[in-house]
């Protein structure tokens, strides 16, 4: 539910971010007229608050990229068959938004060094209880001075 909650803001910080970008770059090439500026500091803001709402509620996911991946897909759709070519820049944006928001996100669990030493201490008391063998080592677990074997 939690996942569910933050992709749904996420996926609003993206929309945000792109109207951002889009007004941004055609006012800098002169698609738009030089008023567009001030609506893409509204867009702008916009985008910061659901995305900080979004790590928030996520705990920082990964997964909050996958939007701005979604939304950078479509920028370069409408700048391949549309008539402004600035779309690729903004596509370029997203993608650039994307990569930063998954690199800054925290470790999976299931990678990091607590998550290993929780899986051998749960593997211990198994093997403890059940009195078999660590499966890779042939010697009982309980009694055994070795640490358990972790690929």
């Amino acid at each position: 539910m939690r996942l569910a909650v933050s992709l749904v803001l996420a996926a609003g910080a993206a929309y945000a971010f792109s109207f951002a970008a889009d007004l941004l770059l055609g006012g800098l090439i002169g698609v738009y007229p030089g008023t567009a500026f001030l609506p893409a500091v509204a867009w702008s803001v916009l985008s910061t608050i659901a995305l900080l709402a979004a790590r928030a509620v996520s705990r920082g996911s990964a997964w909050l990229s996958l939007p701005y991946v979604a939304f950078g897909v479509l920028a370069a759709l409408g700048g391949a068959v549309g008539s402004h070519p600035h779309d690729f820049a903004v596509a370029g944006l997203m993608f650039l938004h994307a990569y930063l928001l998954w690199r800054a996100a925290p470790p999976c669990l299931c990678r990091g060094a607590r998550f290993k030493t929780k899986l051998l201490r749960i593997l211990a008391s198994q093997s403890a209880n059940t009195g078999s063998t660590h499966p890779s080592k042939g010697s009982p677990v309980s009694g055994s001075s070795r640490p358990l074997y972790m690929p």
